[in-house]
């Protein structure tokens, strides 16, 4: 969830609409130590139709990367979005 959500976090507040999860890659370098304090990033690439790419990492307070990830973000038409939420057509 910390990699997704802020990939989508970094569309999101800016455009209004909805949005799914079109896909997402990772690599995880190593977990997290419990308690570890961590940063958490996201970023948004240049937009592309209704896709919208973007990237997150996570890292140590020292700086070091322990996962990153791309993502692409679909931005739903109207019609999409209605039938998401159970309305008419």
């Amino acid at each position: 969830a910390a990699l997704d959500c802020q990939s989508g976090l970094s569309w999101i507040p800016r455009e209004p609409g909805a949005f799914v999860l079109g896909k997402m890659a990772v690599v995880i370098r190593r977990p997290p130590a419990p308690d570890e304090r961590l940063i958490v990033a996201g970023w948004s690439g240049q937009a592309e139709g209704r896709r919208r790419p973007a990237g997150s990492a996570i890292y140590s307070e020292s700086g070091e990367i322990l996962a990153a990830g791309q993502a692409t973000w679909i931005l739903l038409t109207d019609e999409q979005r209605r039938e998401f939420a159970g309305g008419p057509s």
